[in-house]
């Protein structure tokens, strides 16, 4: 099962590991960063990494060691230990739709809480046609332009308009890389409130057979992906649900996957 960390975020936690402000600079201390998305059927995992500061020496490793991370879930406590890669775990605690889980650690003599609510389950994910043709852009001589297919189109239950996002993943082991030259736009891959997608050529990165996983996701990743999209530059400002730290304690939820033959 895909797990939304690997396909979809790691380019915006960057945006926290960079981030700071006048008074981050005056005290010259680092913030917690947190990153976590808990999801069903996932061992919980908690990452928690020190920011860095302009214009400060940020030496040595930025993992925080040896904090006492716990979670609450139904009225009940899970200790988060580290594990060989410094990531704070617990691979006992289930994760459940509709319920709470709340975070809790002490960093630099503060405590660093933030909760959330898992999503439910997507529903009524489809996409049609089930394969789609890549065009050839060999060129040369007579080539012409070539012809492009109709996009695929992916709809799914969306009645209390949440957010959805959807990720593209090749699971042919022998898929061969489709060339990148002279491919066609890619579609606007982003978070957001509707119940349909188109799906390009151009985002297909394999032929063979690829999974179209659909998850839904929390306003709080919606808003950390707009505006580290739209305002790299601003870095200060990047919103986050972590009290007392920076990140984001969040969860997702994913529908049953949709498959895609991608031809040559």
């Amino acid at each position: 099962m895909a797990t939304i960390k690997n396909v979809f975020f790691n380019v915006c936690m960057l945006a926290f590991l960079i981030s700071c402000t006048k008074e981050d600079q005056k005290n010259n201390e680092a913030k917690a960063v947190v990153e976590a998305f808990l999801q069903p059927g996932i061992a919980a995992q908690i990452k928690v990494t020190k920011q860095i500061i302009n214009g400060v020496e940020n030496n040595g490793s930025r993992t925080i060691d040896a904090l006492n991370v716990i979670v609450t879930y139904n009225n009940t406590t899970y200790v988060f230990k580290q594990n060989s890669f410094g990531v704070y775990e617990n691979t006992g605690m289930p994760v459940v739709a509709g319920a709470t889980y709340s975070l809790q650690f002490v960093y630099n003599n503060e405590t660093i809480t933030a909760s959330t609510t898992v999503p439910q389950k997507p529903v009524n994910f489809t996409c049609s046609p089930g394969s789609i043709t890549i065009p050839s852009f060999s060129g040369g001589p007579g080539g012409g332009i070539p012809s492009f297919p109709e996009p695929l189109k992916a709809k799914w239950n969306n009645t209390n308009a949440d957010y959805h996002y959807i990720a593209i993943k090749s699971v042919d082991p022998a898929a061969s890389e489709i060339s990148t030259n002279g491919r066609g736009p890619a579609f606007a891959n982003t978070p957001d409130q509707g119940n349909s997608k188109e799906i390009n050529f151009g985002e297909f990165k394999y032929y063979g057979r690829n999974a179209l996983i659909l998850y839904r996701v929390l306003p709080e990743l919606a808003a950390l992906y707009n505006s580290t999209s739209s305002n790299s530059q601003n870095l200060a400002a990047v919103p986050t649900n972590i009290v007392n730290g920076l990140g984001i304690f969040t969860s997702v939820n994913i529908a049953d996957t949709v498959f895609i033959d991608v031809k040559e």
